[in-house]
């Protein structure tokens, strides 16, 4: 990041624990808004992240013309950040057709 890049600090602007997948598609809206093309995220109070925010604030990421980049990211955050990364194969449910209805 060059010294243009603004600074945001994840933790003030929405909460030490990032629970929702409204609030990434949120947060992503405001650094549109914002002047600049690099945004350095500073994560040094997240407590806490669902794998829902994790994995919509990568897509947004992903979306974005922005320079987005994390920083003082605390392990347990990168961790769930990087495995959101990884596609995974959706179960698939039984086909009903196939199943037998039992009286109880």
């Amino acid at each position: 990041m060059s010294e243009r890049a603004i600074t945001v600090d994840i933790s003030s602007i929405l909460s030490p624990d990032l629970a929702i997948r409204d609030a990434a598609i949120d947060l992503f809206k405001e650094f549109e808004k914002m002047v600049g093309a690099e945004i350095e995220v500073d994560f040094s109070g997240v407590k806490f992240i669902t794998r829902s925010f994790a994995h919509e604030y990568w897509v947004q990421k992903q979306r974005t013309k922005k320079n987005i980049c994390e920083t003082n990211v605390p392990t347990s955050i990168l961790n769930m950040l990087n495995l959101v990364k990884i596609p995974r194969e959706k179960e698939r449910l039984p086909e009903l057709s196939n199943l037998r209805i039992v009286s109880l």
